[in-house]
C-alpha cells in the first residue's frame, strides 16, 4: 500500500483544495463572518455613542462622525446587518424543513443577496 501512495501524488483524504466553491458554501461562510462584523461594528458604534453622551469633547466627537473612515464603518455595518438579516431569514426557512433541494438552495441564496442589497439601498436612502 505504501508503494501505491508514493507513486500517486494525491491526498489520502478529501482536502479543501479539491472542492469547488458553491453558492451555499460561500453564503454560509459570509453569514458567519457578517455575524461577527455586525457585533464588532455595533460595539464600536455603541462605544462612540457613549463617548458622545459622557465626553466634554463634543467637537472632536462630531469631527469623528464626519470622518470618511467612520462613515464607511457605519455603512459597512448597515450592509452586514442587512446581509445577516436576509441570510438569517433563509436559515429560518430551512429550520421549518423546507428548501433543501439544490435548486432551491441556489435560488434562495441569490434572493438573499439581492434582498440584502435592496434593503441596504433603502436604509441608506432614509439615513
Amino acid at each position: 500500500m505504501n508503494k501505491f501512495n508514493n507513486s500517486h501524488t494525491r491526498p489520502i483524504s478529501p482536502h479543501i483544495t479539491i472542492y469547488r466553491m458553491q453558492m451555499s458554501m460561500i453564503l454560509s461562510i459570509l453569514h458567519r463572518l457578517s455575524g461577527m462584523a455586525v457585533f464588532g461594528g455595533a460595539s464600536i458604534i455603541t462605544w462612540w455613542l457613549i463617548l458622545c453622551v459622557y465626553s466634554d469633547f463634543d467637537r472632536v466627537i462630531v469631527d469623528i462622525f464626519y470622518n470618511l473612515w467612520f462613515q464607511a464603518l457605519i455603512y459597512l455595518t448597515i450592509f452586514t446587518t442587512c446581509f445577516h438579516l436576509c441570510t438569517g431569514i433563509r436559515h429560518l426557512i430551512w429550520d421549518t424543513g423546507y428548501g433543501f433541494s439544490i435548486k432551491y438552495i441556489n435560488i434562495s441564496g441569490w434572493i438573499a443577496v439581492a434582498l440584502s442589497i435592496i434593503v441596504f439601498y433603502m436604509c441608506i436612502n432614509n439615513f
